[in-house]
């Protein structure tokens, strides 16, 4: 139920901001928080509605008490009627009995509080006794706390939660009673601006005594967190104390705010229970270093490193099919073709993700634990645990991304420079023409070796230093072995900058699962709390 809709002009401002606030307790705590304290806070935000919805000119008074406290006849002394039935057996009071002071619109009320019709007395008369001060006053009865019928206690515990002002009747012989300070007074330890109580039946102490019994009521109080509470002392056979009784209750109808000032005091007692879980220090979360860190771990679990080296040392061989010498490929076919290894790893990856990266799961969630841990430190136990879940969310979901991010990364091996193609062709040109002097010095070996004719000088050497043939093959071959060394060079600075390439892709694609899968559910649950922790600021008010 949204509160902002039914607020009127009592509660607006700061109490309106509260209750809201309180709303986005409920909603941000949500599976983070002890569902008992959710439920209870539905429960007070459902009250809060229900009650600003009803009637705003009345205020809820509730005498409550033990057996024998005389609250009955105390209702009875301000309600100027004998309305509840007052006597020597007990329990006397079985059911709630409300006295009204001013009926237009108090019936959705008194139907709320669920007190029977047959039970409900009008002060209507404009001849009765504090009539027009008390106008708006809704006064109940309540059955003892203390009644040995369990249906008695039920409908105090129930009306306890819902009036606007409480009168704890005690008497002198059971005002120290464990039973209302323990389930009732100590319980209600932020709710002393909305309480009274009442020290009833004076009359029979001696007057010292009445002072000390009052003043060690008002030790028992402050021992049970009420230091706000207002004691009175009264006695409906002498009239002691009614006075200021009367007072207090015109004081308090006249306002009006007696139900804001309880909602209050019930936000500050379930503020007091969230506050337990939130922590005064900001959320640091992580910085770049140790999502930097993360994604280093996450490209180690997934063999990152690994396939870098795999896509360098594939380009490096990959180069030698075009600028190597032709015929020291020819030695080099024995060999396994290098191109599969990169083309197998590629495969792996494309066909069988799950036993390729499940391997490393161990990896990935030790990457995973370590960053929730320090993204979840210093914050309270709930959030950490919530930030930690959220963290490994996705941990079963993380190896199978990272192993498409890297077969998104992986280069494509097809991908040739073009200067290697200039260098394979002027290769095999070089190749063919020492091919070309190696023919020639054997057909000069077999016209030797056949004895067909003399050979002409200028043929067979420069100067007489040496063959054409001869310096024709071995310039070839020399000039492709340089040609083959210098271009290997350039291959391994090549495939250095490809690495590079394939680090920095996979680097970027390992990121983005990192922050789709860790970072930003992480950051989520933090702004959570950071939002929670707005929320409590503001529950908690000016106090």
């Amino acid at each position: 139920m949204m509160l902002t809709s039914v607020l009127d002009r009592p509660v607006r401002g700061d109490l309106a901001a509260r209750l809201n606030a309180v709303e986005q307790l409920v909603d941000f705590g949500e599976g983070r928080l002890d569902p008992k304290l959710l439920e209870d806070t539905r429960a007070l935000l459902w009250r809060a509605g229900e009650r600003l919805l009803l009637s705003g000119q009345h205020t809820v008074v509730a005498l409550a008490g033990s057996t024998g406290s005389g609250k009955s006849s105390l209702f009875n002394t301000i309600s100027g009627l004998e309305l509840s039935p007052v006597g020597v057996r007990r329990p006397t009071t079985g059911a709630t009995h409300a006295c009204v002071w001013g009926l237009e619109g108090v019936g959705p009320l008194l139907d709320w509080l669920s007190i029977e019709k047959r039970h409900r007395y009008a002060r209507a008369s404009a001849l009765d006794r504090d009539e027009g001060s008390l106008h708006g006053l809704v006064l109940l009865d309540l059955p003892d706390h203390d009644s040995i019928k369990y249906a008695h206690r039920l409908e105090v515990d129930r009306l306890v939660e819902v009036v606007d002002l409480l009168v704890w009747v005690v008497d002198p012989q059971k005002y120290a009673d464990t039973v209302i300070h323990e389930r009732y007074l100590r319980e209600l330890a932020h709710h002393g601006d909305v309480m009274v109580v009442v020290l009833n039946q004076v009359d029979r102490l001696q007057p010292g005594d009445a002072e000390e019994c009052a003043t060690h009521l008002r030790e028992l109080l402050a021992t049970d967190g009420l230091h706000n509470a207002r004691t009175l002392a009264t006695s409906t056979v002498t009239g002691a104390g009614m006075d200021n009784l009367l007072k207090l209750l015109r004081e308090t109808v006249a306002t009006r705010q007696a139900f804001a000032d309880r909602l209050g005091a019930d936000v500050d007692q379930l503020v007091h229970r969230f506050e337990a879980a939130c922590s005064l220090e900001v959320p640091l979360g992580l910085d770049h270093r140790e999502r930097a860190a993360v994604v280093d771990a996450l490209a180690v679990a997934a063999g990152g490193p690994a396939l870098a080296d795999a896509v360098e040392h594939t380009h490096q061989r990959h180069s030698q099919r075009y600028v190597d010498w032709p015929f020291l490929r020819l030695v080099g076919r024995v060999r396994r073709d290098p191109l599969r290894r990169l083309g197998e790893v590629r495969e792996q990856l494309r066909n069988a993700p799950i036993d390729a990266i499940a391997a490393q799961q161990a990896d990935v969630e030790s990457a995973l634990q370590g960053v929730t841990d320090s993204a979840a430190r210093g914050l309270p136990e709930p959030w950490q645990q919530a930030t930690q879940r959220a963290g490994l969310g996705h941990v079963d979901d993380v190896p199978l991304a990272l192993g498409d991010a890297l077969r998104e990364a992986v280069p494509d091996t097809a991908e040739v420079p073009r200067w290697w193609h200039l260098v394979r062709l002027l290769q095999w040109l070089l190749a063919a023409a020492a091919l070309a002097g190696l023919a020639w010095l054997a057909g000069l070996g077999l016209f030797a070796f056949l004895r067909v004719g003399e050979l002409s000088q200028p043929l067979l050497t420069d100067r007489g230093l040496l063959p054409y043939p001869l310096a024709l093959m071995g310039g070839c071959g020399l000039l492709g072995l340089i040609t083959m060394v210098v271009c290997r060079r350039a291959a391994v600075t090549s495939a250095r900058r490809r690495r590079q390439r394939a680090e920095a892709s996979m680097r970027k694609r390992i990121e983005a699962v990192a922050k789709e899968k860790v970072f930003r559910p992480v950051d989520d649950e933090l702004d959570r709390y950071t939002r929670f922790r707005d929320a409590v600021v503001v529950a908690r008010g000016r106090r």
